[in-house]
């Protein structure tokens, strides 16, 4: 199986999970839709961690962590993970482990071009 094809099976499992997807903001959120992601997608959007990790405790005991794949994502998923188990939400962090290994984007921005990848292995 090559890369791409790997990737369009990661974004189909996404798609059938019922847990909400966590982002950094509304460009991740855009891209998300441009690819076939229909379910709950919760952008940061600059929100303190800890206040974003409460507000979502509320509503779901599960979350799916897709910040981008640079360092600064990185970091940024280690805290989620921190502040959301603080709060008793589980994270699945297993498709950003995936993607972050296949993609050739260091963000999830980058993903909307996995259409054009696609179109370009089919024809």
């Amino acid at each position: 199986m090559d890369k791409i094809e790997e990737i369009l099976n990661l974004l189909r499992r996404i798609k059938e999970e019922n847990v909400p997807l966590v982002v950094e903001g509304k460009k991740d959120v855009d891209a998300l839709r441009y690819i076939g992601i229909k379910g709950d997608i919760k952008p940061l959007n600059g929100k303190p961690l800890y206040e974003f990790a409460e507000e979502i405790s509320k509503e779901f005991s599960e979350v799916i962590i897709l910040t981008d794949f640079d360092k600064e994502g990185k970091n940024l998923k280690k805290m989620l993970i921190f502040y959301f188990e603080k709060n008793g939400v589980k994270t699945n962090t297993e498709y950003w482990k995936k993607l972050s290994t296949l993609s050739k984007s260091t963000t999830i921005e980058g993903l909307k071009n996995i259409k054009k990848e696609v179109l370009t292995w089919v024809l």
